[in-house]
């Protein structure tokens, strides 16, 4: 070995050593706040998707229906909110009419959609539910609004509340609020923003 070479220096080993495990900590740092992002990214898109395609069914369910009541009643769930539909023709051409409830808890903040056993359009108003199956959870509020045409061409929103009727042709504005809560095992739980959709149907008229 040439006489004029040398090794490294315990100073240049600790420091290469420091540079090292900086440029390591800091790889590691963005791949976190990376995959943090690309969770939060899917976790939103899903929810999203799930409240959208609730909307989406009961926006078709009212568009398909005939007619329709609305009530709300307090529970030890909450003051419930349920709209009953009926999915048929009054003259009787449609040889299999459907009848269907859609209902907001408060309580497990879900909407849940219901098979109403009935035969005919006079009972399903108070028929019994099945035990039905979840459409949207995480909702936060369910309103319902019967919208009308003025004089004057404009529209005027009124909220739907305690019992309403729901004629043939009627238009109801749906807005459906959501906030989702991600559980933290080792912190406190991670609240998303409250996402609103919304939509305007016209039920059938004959």
């Amino acid at each position: 070995m040439n006489n004029h070479e040398k090794g490294m220096t315990l100073i240049e080993v600790l420091a290469a050593i420091t540079i090292t495990a900086f440029l390591i900590g800091t790889a590691t740092l963005l791949l976190t706040q990376i995959s943090a992002s690309w969770r939060q990214s899917v976790h939103d898109y899903t929810g999203d998707a799930r409240s959208s395609r609730a909307l989406n069914a009961l926006g078709e369910a009212l568009e398909d229906a005939y007619e329709g009541y609305y009530r709300s009643y307090d529970t030890s769930e909450g003051t419930v909110q349920e709209v009953r539909l009926w999915n048929g023709v009054p003259d009787g051409r449609n040889p299999g009419p459907s009848y269907r409830a859609y209902r907001y808890i408060p309580a497990s903040r879900s909407l849940i959609v219901h098979t109403i056993a009935s035969s005919d359009s006079t009972t399903y108003r108070s028929a019994v539910l099945d035990q039905g199956r979840v459409l949207a959870d995480h909702v936060t509020s369910f309103e319902m609004y019967l919208v009308t045409v003025n004089a004057d061409g404009t529209e005027t929103a009124s909220r739907l509340s305690t019992t309403a009727e729901i004629p043939p042709g009627a238009v109801i504005n749906v807005q459906l609020t959501v906030a989702y809560t991600k559980a933290n095992a080792r912190g406190p739980d991670t609240n998303y923003p409250e996402r609103r959709f919304e939509g305007q149907y016209r039920l059938l008229s004959y």
